[in-house]
This record gives C-alpha cells, structure tokens and sequence, in this order.
C-alpha cells in the first residue's frame, strides 16, 4: 500500500521536491519580452486591420482622388481629428495638388495654426494663398504649387505631426509659421498632455498611442460626445475658456520649459527637412503689441506689502490720469493729464516691473506724448509679461533666429529666416495695431498680403532664388488688390470681422482687459461701415450672419454660393456666375457646382463651356440626376432635339418630383415627346 506524502509546504525535502520547477531570471525577462512583442504584433496587425477597413480618420495628410480627369492629392481635412475630438474639429483648408508634379512646379508646402489658415477670413486670403499670386507676377518662370496644410488652434507639437507628413509629398520647401499656440493650443504646455508629461519624448509617446485606431475606437465608444449647445460645457471646453485660470508667467518654470519644448521641435522639424532635402522657410511670429492690452497680469513674488501699497497707489494715479487725459477736450490739459499719468505709472513699474497691465498703460502715455519709441518698448515688455500666453513672446522669436544663425544646412537643404517680427517695426515704427490685427494675433487680409510680400522678399534673396527668378518686384500688384484678387469682398471681411466679435472678443473670459469694449466698438464700427457698402442680396446675407446656427455663412463657399443662388433666381446670369467660380475655387471640384456652372453657361449661351462643365460633373457622379436636366437644355439649344428629349426624360425617370420636373416635363411637352411614367 502506497503512504501518503507528509511533508509539510515549505519544509527542506519540500523545497527538493519543487526547486526543479522554479523559472530563472532570465527565463523570466524573456517571457516578459516575449509577452511584449506579441501585444505589439497583435497591435500593428489591429491597426492594419483597422486602416484596410477605414475604421477612423486617415493619418494621411493627402488623400488620393480623381477629379475630371486628373489624379489629385487632396489635403485630409480629418486629419485634424488627430488633435481634438470630433464634436470640435477643425477641418484643414480645401487644397488640391498634382500627383505627378510637373518639371515646371515649384511646391511649398504651408504649416502652422490659425494665423496661417488665414482665421478669421478664410485661407483663400492667408498668406500662403497670397504669396502663390506674388510668386506669379514677380518671378513667373515657375509654376507655384502653394498648399496650405494649417489647422486653427494646434502647437509646434503637433505642427511638427503635420510637418513630417508634409515631407512625403515632394514639397520643394516647407513654409514654417507657428508658435502662438504654445500654451493652450492643442497639446501645448498648459494642457492635460503636457501638464500630466512633462518630459517632451513622453508627451511625443502620448500623442502616437492616443492617435491610434484601436485606441481612438476604445475612446468614441466610452468617452462622452459633445455636449449640448448653449451650456457652460459647450462654451468652456474649447477656444479661448480653456485659458480661464490656466497662468504661464514669463518667469515660471512652465514658461521656461514651454521654450525648451518650442525649441526642440522647431529642430526636429529642421531635422527632418534636412534629411529629406527639403528647403525651409522659417517665420518669426507678429501680433499685435499697440492696441490689445494684456489679458492678464501678475505682480513680482517678493513684493513686499510695503512695496505693493506704493504701487496700488501709483497705479491707481496713473490710469486716473489717463483717463482724464481720454476725457479733456483742451490740448494742454490733455497733455497735462497724459503726463501725469506717465510720471504714475512709470513710478509703478519700477516697484513692480513684472507686472503686464502697468506697462501697457504706460506705454498708451508714452504714445499720447509722441514718444512711440519708448512706447512700443513699453508694449513689447508688456506682451512678454502677459501670463495669459496667447501671444508668441520675444524669447520664441530669439530662439528662431539663434537657430537660424546657428543651422548648417548640408546637402541640398537650405534654411531662410524671414524675420517678420523685424520687418514689421522697419516698416510700421509706431507698431501696427487695429488697422492691422483684428484682436491679438489675427491679420486682416492686407496684413496677410504683407507677410507675404516678406516672405516673397527672402525667397528672392535666398540661396535657391536664382533658381526661381528672374525676379522682378516692379510687376508686384498693390498690396490691397492681392485680396481682391482671391476673390476677398466686402462681404467676406464683414463676416470675418462678426466672426471675430461674437466668437472671440464677446466670448473669451479675459472682458475685464480695459480696453476690450474699445476694441469691440472699434471693430463693430467697421462692420457698421463695410455693411453700408453692400448690395441688397450682400445685405440680406450679412444680417443673417449673426443668428446663422448652421454656421453657413461663416463659410467662404456657402456664403458665395448663396449669393449665386439668388442671382440666378434673379436671371443675373454674370452676377451669378461671378460668385458661383467664387465658391467654385473654393471648394474641391463637386458635381453640382459643375453642373449649376454648365447651367448658368447655357442660359448664357457659352455652350462649350456648359460641354466641359457637364463632362466634369459626369466624371465626379455619374448618378446626380440634374446633370441630365442640364444636358438636355445644352442640346435643345444646340437645336439637338431627340437628345434633349431624351436627357429630359431620363432626369424625370431618376427625380420625378425632382427639382427641375416641372421643367423637364414642360421641355419634353415642347419637344412633343411623352413623359416616363411615374
């Protein structure tokens, strides 16, 4: 009979018996570094998977898509999914490029946030759109290839997402603009990504697994979607409210680190661009230094009590003052008041030179006085000092010229600065304000026009200008007609300018900035005055704009077409198509645009342009019923009879309560022909 075993766990002949059984150390880290490598291959097999299946944006930042013809990349408008949930997304502009790049072709590609896409206007007038028209008219031995693959509200970190796409589109060069966004657009330094990574390669870690498809398919089916509208989460979760109580003082450790990380991707960008041979045009960033004040300030920490009741006392003296000084009507008592004010403030800025708002006001002194000089240095101090970071500071501008002084190109890459910051002071010393910026950072469309007669100026002087020209500026445009010329009306910049108003300056938590009603009133002025311009159905278009929920008429496109609908309801057949080729450029090439375009031919009788429009709209949906209707009215005035008939008739047999069945039913009757049976 067998004994049972009584040894107790644990005991010496326990341990004999189980030692043989016991993984090694290293069996152990194998087993881990196996059991990794098979959820990493499980990943990439998921996420390829995921992508053959069309689960989730494209990561692509040009998609492929035949249009009448031509094989085209088209900019992945999604793309701007990778940075903000889709209940905010800011889609990327319509921009077109040719997949086989022509010998003649020279291709920028534009990179950066809202000032780039040309917000609040539209980057139809943005000077990367701008530029393409200058490049034409002063060096036109090029064709130019100019995309602008901006997206509104985004870092350097995430540009540098953006830029290393780029690289893989044949760009000849690479156009840098960004830096605004570095604390509280999207990933910047003031928010959840770098706030919970401080470490740059962790938050660059974060970003590449929170972009992947499994992961952005876990988040939409347990993440909330958008909220509903019109309640605080709605208004607080995005835009300007996200930098309520969010301080990045020039002096904080945050501010420094925001730097280093601005620092380090401009060079990874460099980087990049280098190896893959490709130029970069490098811009130092402008904004609006004389007529915003800051949106916030702090004092100096080792204020003393003592110390701060002297300033509250000056300060308090000095914006008195100033706002006598506002309200004198004598020269000698405003001038009396002004300077008063000065001694004040500049009294408080000693106690306390840390503080933003103080040297603001001090500078409106200065300028009062004549001396702009020392008022434009009292605005730039206060712009760097501002702990609300919405303004790209001097320090960024330092840092992107220390490097460009510092970079060695090698190879066939080249680096031009293109300091606007610079050429800004040269050309407007007062420094520009209202007439230039619409708010803080955003130019009007001449504003646009000059950056890039700027940038067009470095491209000429850079060490691949030979290249491109021969040069000659004496054949630029004036500067105001560059936007006429893309097509930027009355309208456009009223609706640009509301956008702003009731968007921005009435929405962001920062009201309490002194001069933001003066602000407000100077721009609701201009709207006033650019709506007593327009024409009636302008008019109608432009009331509309503010109580527009849909957001249409925020839209370059919709806005035009609109106004085409109305022209052609009117039989205003040039008015029409005036803006529907507005819209046209605008938007990618669609069926129905071409197919409204051959319509407006034909009433016009331009019958071969209505053909082309028609083939077009043929190739881009064969199955869109109005193109028949449309055929069929090219052919009756061709005199081509049974083919009109027979293109009416297939209209009503595709839409017979269709929108033009009373009229192809009224056409086949004229023709003698029966109508398709309902």
């Amino acid at each position: 009979m067998a004994t049972r075993d009584r040894r107790i766990p644990g005991s010496a002949a326990s341990r004999d018996r189980t030692s043989g059984a016991r993984t090694s150390a290293k069996a152990a880290v194998a087993l881990i570094l196996l059991g990794v490598l098979l959820l990493a291959l499980l990943l990439v097999l998921t996420e390829g998977l995921l992508s053959v299946t069309g689960v989730g944006p494209s990561h692509r930042l040009f998609l492929r898509a035949h249009y009448c013809g031509e094989e085209l990349y088209q900019l992945n408008r999604e793309i701007s999914q990778l940075f903000f949930p889709a209940w905010v997304d800011r889609p990327l502009a319509h921009e077109l490029l040719a997949v086989q790049k022509s010998p003649r072709a020279y291709r920028i590609l534009a990179t950066g946030a809202s000032t780039t896409m040309g917000d609040p206007f539209g980057y139809q007038t943005a000077f990367p759109a701008l530029l393409r028209e200058m490049l034409g008219d002063v060096a036109p031995r090029r064709d130019y290839e100019i995309a602008n693959c901006a997206c509104i509200a985004i870092s350097s970190l995430d540009v540098l997402l953006i830029h290393r796409r780029a690289l893989d589109y044949e760009p000849d060069a690479i156009l840098i603009y960004t830096g605004h966004n570095e604390a509280y657009g999207a990933d910047g330094i003031d928010t959840p990504v770098q706030r919970s990574f401080q470490s740059r390669a962790a938050a660059k870690f974060w970003l590449w697994f929170r972009n992947l498809r499994l992961v952005r398919l876990v988040r939409g089916l347990v993440a909330p979607g958008a909220p509903p509208d019109g309640t605080d989460a709605a208004q607080e979760g995005f835009g300007m409210w996200v930098m309520r109580d969010r301080l990045v003082p020039s002096e904080s450790e945050k501010h420094a680190r925001m730097l280093r990380f601005y620092r380090e991707n401009i060079l990874e960008m460099l980087d990049a661009a280098r190896a893959a041979g490709v130029d970069v045009i490098l811009c130092t960033l402008i904004s609006n230094l004389r007529d915003q004040c800051p949106m916030g300030a702090v004092h100096r920490s080792d204020l003393t009590e003592e110390a701060r009741a002297a300033w509250e006392a000056a300060f308090a003296r000095g914006v008195a003052a100033s706002e006598e000084a506002a309200r004198a009507e004598a020269d000698d008592v405003r001038r009396d008041a002004w300077e008063t004010g000065r001694e004040a403030l500049d009294r408080a800025c000693q106690l306390d030179p840390a503080h933003a708002i103080a040297h603001f006001r001090l500078g409106r002194c200065l300028d009062a006085l004549g001396d702009s000089a020392a008022a434009l240095r009292e605005y730039r101090r206060a712009r760097d000092l501002d702990p609300v970071h919405f303004r790209a500071c001097s320090a960024q501008n330092e840092i992107l010229r220390q490097i460009a002084r510092s970079w060695e190109p090698r190879g066939r890459h080249e680096l031009v600065l293109v300091d606007l910051d610079s050429l800004l002071y040269t050309d407007y010393p007062r420094g520009p304000g209202a007439d230039f910026f619409t708010e803080h950072v955003h130019p009007y469309p001449v504003g646009h026009a000059w950056m890039a007669r700027k940038i067009a100026e470095g491209l000429a002087e850079s060490p691949w200008g030979e290249a491109l020209g021969p040069w000659d500026f004496s054949r630029l445009d004036e500067l105001p007609r560059y936007p006429a010329r893309a097509g930027m009306t009355a309208l456009d910049l009223a609706a640009g300018l509301i956008l702003t108003d009731l968007h921005k300056l009435a929405k962001w938590p920062f009201t309490s900035c002194y001069d933001n009603v003066e602000a407000r009133a100077a721009l609701q002025a201009r709207i006033d005055s650019l709506g007593r311009t327009l024409g009636p159905f302008e008019r109608e278009i432009f009331g509309g704009i503010p109580t527009d929920r849909t957001g249409d008429y925020y839209d370059y496109g919709q806005r035009h077409y609109a106004l085409f609908t109305r022209y052609r309801a009117q039989r205003r057949g040039p008015e029409a198509l005036r803006e529907l080729r507005r819209a046209r450029d605008y938007w990618p090439p669609l069926a129905f645009v071409e197919t409204d375009m051959a319509q407006i031919l034909v009433g016009m009788r331009r019958l071969g342009e209505a053909a082309e429009h028609l083939a077009c709209a043929r190739q881009l949906d064969p199955d869109y019923a109005p193109i028949h209707f449309v055929t069929g009215a090219l052919h009756h005035s061709r005199g081509e009879l049974k083919e009109a008939a027979r293109a009416f008739r297939r209209y009503l047999e595709l839409e017979p309560e269709g929108p033009y069945a009373t009229a192809a039913a009224r056409g086949l009757q004229v023709l003698g022909a029966p109508t398709p049976p309902r």
